[in-house]
């Protein structure tokens, strides 16, 4: 009952009123080394790290699981991006489609606005209102 009140409630939302900001999101540089992501994810509560250029572009992100499995440097996962007025629910199926856990979000002119993570987007549909 819970998650069909919370589907009336956010499903059809726009993603804009779930955006994060970026600088929410721990961040290392392109070129970080292993010691620099597992010293990021020492100080965070996030399971994923993003992964910026020296432009601040945000080009990717690591799962912590996969930094802490991995003994070189993780693979690289791709960052899709949403669109700000698509929906709540057909933002979660998409990224669920991808697998991803991070998602840009863009407004109309292609500025990006913020980032959306999967977990986020799951845990308004899951959680008891």
């Amino acid at each position: 009952q819970d998650m069909s009140q919370n589907l009336l409630a956010y499903g059809g939302k726009p993603l804009r009123n779930f955006c994060l900001p970026l600088r929410g999101l721990p961040l290392v540089e392109e070129f970080a080394d292993r010691s620099d992501l597992l010293e990021t994810i020492r100080r965070s509560t996030y399971n994923i790290v993003g992964v910026r250029r020296q432009d601040g572009q945000l080009i990717g992100y690591y799962r912590v699981i996969d930094i802490l499995t991995a003994s070189q440097k993780p693979t690289l996962q791709p960052i899709p991006t949403l669109q700000a007025e698509q929906s709540h629910i057909s933002a979660l199926t998409q990224m669920q489609y991808l697998r991803s856990d991070l998602a840009r979000v863009v407004d109309q002119r292609g500025n990006q606005i913020g980032i959306v993570t999967h977990r986020r987007l799951a845990d308004l549909m899951l959680t008891a209102s």
